[in-house]
């Protein structure tokens, strides 16, 4: 009987070890989920928001701007389009917003900013987001986050805004 109770301690003691590892596994492989870097175009910005892709080759309608297409569409139809879209040089989500939007953007993404610019109504910043992927080199620092504010229009581009805002 002793022999019994013992097996069934180490058994209880080696599955509690087991369900709080499993736990702890959990947790941290959802945690790394979670601030693993993304493409913008997996955030939500609502139904109302309009896309822009800048790519090197396409099928799609789309407006030639020299080194590239630009191809405008929802942001609904924006996983489709990208898959339809070679060589994506960068993204732009445009939505009606204000000020408050531009703060949530900057809170939402952990944006570091690196500029600050306001002219003639336009006021735009630059900085770097540990939630989104890609980037460039500007002045020396890498830089995946653009967003614009014009005319009661928030526009967020990775790494930059491509087209007009």
């Amino acid at each position: 009987m002793f022999y019994a109770l013992a097996v069934n301690t180490v058994d209880g003691e080696a599955m509690k070890r087991f369900f709080v590892t499993a736990l702890l596994a959990a947790t941290v492989l959802g945690a790394l989920l979670y601030m693993t870097p993304r493409q913008l175009s997996s955030f939500e910005f609502g139904d109302c928001a309009r896309a822009e892709i800048c790519c090197r080759s396409t099928a799609l309608p789309s407006v030639d701007a020299g080194c590239g297409f630009l191809v405008r569409c929802n942001v609904q139809q924006l996983q489709h389009v990208l898959n339809k879209c070679g060589g994506v040089d960068g993204v732009s989500v445009s939505f009606n917003g204000d000020e408050r939007d531009v703060q949530k953007l900057l809170k939402r993404l952990w944006v570091k900013e690196y500029s600050r610019l306001q002219l003639n109504g336009v006021f735009v910043i630059c900085g770097y987001s540990p939630r989104l992927t890609g980037g460039i080199h500007l002045d020396g620092k890498r830089v995946n986050v653009q967003i614009a504010l014009r005319d009661g229009t928030v526009t967020v581009g990775s790494p930059l805004i491509f087209g007009s805002y």
